[in-house]
């Protein structure tokens, strides 16, 4: 079985190099292996600007802002009783957004992507964050995958 892991690099002002490509890889597989989800499947995720991430907030959300991760999940529900291959949907992230908020946290843009792509990944299998119970559950999962990486909030990696 294998989940095959799309990167659509559709941005201008980050280098997304081979080894950050197989990075971002790694990270969605390791997050579906902890999530049991050991399947057949699509997933893609997207790097964008500030404007195309603000304008399919605006289009699908009603918010006219730029944000950091937008996640479009196509097939939701337990994929364990679903036959044939999952099409999990795509995560889309803004590399400016990302950027600043590295800048801001005082960590490396490997990481603040690493992050947002491991973050929009759990919404599309279902995770929210509509209260704190649910985000930490969230941070935590997250946490976990980059730890293990050796992703840390230094500026380092």
């Amino acid at each position: 079985m294998r989940m095959e892991i799309f990167i659509n690099d559709f941005q201008t002002e980050v280098l997304i190099d081979d080894e950050l490509e197989s990075l971002l890889k790694q990270i969605v597989s390791d997050i579906l292996d902890m999530e049991g989800v050991n399947r057949d499947g699509e997933v893609s995720i997207t790097l964008v600007d500030n404007q195309e991430i603000q304008d399919l907030n605006k289009e699908y959300r009603g918010l006219d802002e730029a944000t950091d991760v937008l996640a479009f999940p196509v097939e939701k529900g337990d994929f364990s009783d679903h036959p044939g291959p999952v099409l999990l949907g795509d995560v889309i992230v803004s590399t400016d957004k990302a950027s600043a908020q590295a800048q801001e946290y005082g960590h490396s843009l490997t990481r603040e992507l690493s992050f947002l792509v491991a973050h929009g990944l759990l919404h599309l299998l279902g995770y929210q964050h509509e209260d704190p119970k649910q985000q930490k559950e969230m941070e935590e999962k997250s946490e976990k995958i980059l730890d293990a990486l050796n992703i840390g909030r230094d500026l380092s990696c």
